[in-house]
């Protein structure tokens, strides 16, 4: 009897101990939790703060390449838009100033044995003169010029770096300097024709003013 008591005795004991160390492990639990979720609070708050840096950073960012864009201020020279064969006509852009005239103009079916892909060759005889500071660029100033059968349309530029031509025009011209030379334009067939500055480049600021030259067939040497 004595041996049954304590063995039941012994049971109930390692029973209670079970009992406890269950209990201590439960109320530890909601400890991590906790720990976990504030860890994941901080870390989200660390995120956040960094993307409010990143922010500060682009809008700095923003204001650099503003300052550091091409001036787009208006320039000093007016539009001529009602120039004719012989006139001299002044473009500025935001690097260039220099006078363009167009001395003749010719229509060609055929230019040193090429046919034109439209209709006709318009072949300008030009002089260009350098009335800035610094140096001109002759392929550059041509590369503003169009011709074109409506002003309302686009037009095509320069083809002269393509075709033969008795007197191209390339290099530099210094200040103060002028060169003659032609250009090469291709047109399809029309009443009238205006050879001017791309208007795109007059929308974007490249260039502060608009020229235009008004002429026929009948304007042809």
């Amino acid at each position: 009897m004595k041996h049954f008591l304590k063995v039941a005795l012994l049971c109930t004991s390692t029973f209670a101990i079970l009992i406890s160390c269950s209990n201590e492990e439960n109320s530890s639990e909601p400890s991590s939790v906790d720990e976990a979720t504030s860890t994941s609070n901080e870390e989200t708050g660390s995120s956040n703060s960094e993307g409010s840096g990143l922010t500060d950073r682009n809008e700095s960012s923003d204001s650099l390449e503003e300052d550091d864009r091409v001036n787009l201020a208006a320039g000093d020279t007016e539009d001529q838009l009602d120039l004719a064969i012989g006139d001299m006509g002044t473009i500025e852009t935001t690097i260039e100033h220099f006078t363009l005239t167009i001395q003749s103009i010719e229509f060609l079916n055929e230019l040193k044995g090429e046919t034109p892909e439209r209709d006709q060759f318009v072949l300008a005889d030009v002089t260009i003169e350098n009335i800035n500071d610094d140096t001109l660029d002759l392929e550059q100033a041509v590369d503003l010029l169009e011709v074109t059968t409506t002003l309302e349309g686009s037009g095509g530029g320069d083809f002269s770096h393509l075709y033969e031509v008795d007197q191209p025009l390339s290099g530099d011209v210094q200040p103060g300097e002028s060169v003659s030379g032609q250009l090469v334009f291709l047109a399809n067939d029309s009443e009238e024709y205006y050879i001017r500055v791309n208007p795109g480049l007059i929308s974007s600021s490249a260039v502060k003013n608009q020229v235009i030259w008004t002429f026929t067939e009948e304007d042809s040497e």
